[in-house]
């Protein structure tokens, strides 16, 4: 920024250093290379260069005047190889970096620049796939699934991940396999990098395999894409190994089922005098908590989900999340007050609290089975009212939650209260 200054007010980043910028090389020049207006006398290791520039050839990334995509390709036509040239293309698909200019329209702009035969040579050696539709894809896809004798896949399908409903382009539920199709990336916005990356990235966490497969590569190396879909399809055996049955159910267990997790509450299992035996089960979808029976036969199987307890220290409660920071990392994480109103009913501000993450994400809390919290409010005792006197009345504890407990208990007591049944255990 401060070099983009000294030049002057209509300088910009451009050339190598925009590219750089932009992620497109891996190195910027040994100056800073700006391209201005006006004429400038600039700083040492500045390169300014002068040009007139259009709005729709600048933009801003991060605050700093910068050519935009298509226009740093133009300029680095100019002044790079042409296997450089190339090498900056291809990053530049691969991080499906776009303008509202297309490169095309300032090929036809600028018809006699330096480089610009080049440059619509490179292009013009690999525009396969530019004008290709998603179906199209899809259908070429899916045409050499079925070439291969591979199991068709589901098409368009969607998975739970993390409370969120992500669309697939191609999913194998059982393998665990989702595969995406992309075609030509110059049409499409920069963000889209980013969003097609953090996607693929939380599917993984949750335990699915993400393969990206392009047009060129159906068209021109489909042997190969159809060898690495037998590999991944293959380990059959080595997946059922990993899976758990209705007879290794318990409570508490975390399981995904149809792309959903799910935790086990209740089970029981079933053999009638007729028919097959069968697992009755009350569930818990993480996602938002709900709770649902349902009925698997005997011997069905799930994947089973990984979980982790980690050790943090709960901090607070907004009313939609509730907060709470590792005390390794002093990272601060939050969850939706939805998926642990259980928990949260026994804890307190700055208690520490063994946090279960599944599938890599924070979904739950694990309490002790028993805590002991102070009475904040309750009728007073009377005289008679002794630890061997029946009866008992509402109290409301320190955390908020209100318990029954025996007439004699006063408020400013703490008593011992079972987590599971939230009945009293006894005065600590």
């Amino acid at each position: 920024m401060a070099a983009v200054l000294a030049v002057g007010p209509s300088a910009v980043l451009s050339h190598r250093s925009a590219a750089a910028l932009w992620g497109i090389l891996a190195t910027g020049p040994s100056s800073v290379e700006v391209t201005a207006s006006l004429k400038a006398h600039p700083a040492t290791r500045i390169a300014a260069r002068r040009g007139q520039l259009r709005d729709d050839e600048t933009t801003r990334d991060d605050g700093i005047p910068v050519t935009t995509v298509s226009r740093t390709l133009l300029d680095l036509a100019a002044v790079m190889p042409r296997h450089r040239l190339e090498r900056a293309l291809r990053e530049a698909e691969v991080r499906r970096l776009g303008d509202a200019t297309s490169l095309a329209t300032l090929l036809e702009r600028h018809p006699n620049r330096r480089g610009t035969a080049t440059l619509r040579d490179v292009l013009a050696s690999g525009r396969i796939g530019e004008n290709v539709t998603r179906s199209e894809l899809e259908e070429r896809f899916l045409a050499l699934v079925d070439q291969a004798a591979l199991i068709r896949p589901e098409v368009n399908a969607r998975v739970e991940v993390v409370g969120r409903a992500l669309e697939c382009d191609c999913l194998w539920r059982t393998e665990r396999l989702v595969v995406e199709l992309d075609g030509h990336a110059f049409h499409a916005p920069r963000s889209a990098f980013e969003v097609d990356r953090a996607r693929d990235r939380a599917l993984q966490v949750a335990g699915w395999r993400v393969v990206r497969f392009t047009w060129r590569q159906l068209e021109k190396e489909a042997g190969k894409v159809v060898e690495d879909l037998r590999a991944l399809l293959a380990p059959r055996a080595n997946l059922d190994r990993r899976m758990i049955s209705t007879n290794q159910f318990k409570n508490g267990t975390h399981v995904d089922i149809e792309g959903t997790v799910f935790k086990i509450v209740e089970f029981q299992h079933v053999k009638p005098g007729k028919g097959p035996a069968f697992v009755r089960t009350k569930l818990k979808r993480l996602s938002d908590g709900a709770s649902l029976d349902r009925t698997f036969r005997a011997g069905e199987k799930f994947r089973p989900v990984r979980t982790e307890a980690r050790k943090m220290q709960f901090l607070y409660s907004d009313g939609s999340e509730a907060h709470f920071m590792d005390l390794e990392t002093y990272e601060q994480t939050a969850m939706p007050e939805a998926e642990a109103a259980s928990a949260l009913r026994w804890l307190l501000p700055s208690e520490e609290v063994d946090v279960l993450y599944v599938d890599g994400s924070p979904a739950d809390l694990q309490v002790p089975s028993a805590v002991e919290l102070a009475v904040a409010d309750t009728e007073p005792g009377v005289r008679g009212d002794t630890a061997s006197g029946g009866g008992d009345k509402p109290a409301t504890l320190e955390s908020g939650v209100v318990v029954r407990v025996p007439l004699f208990v006063n408020a400013g007591d703490r008593v011992r209260v079972d987590t599971r049944s939230g009945e009293y255990v006894a005065r600590a």
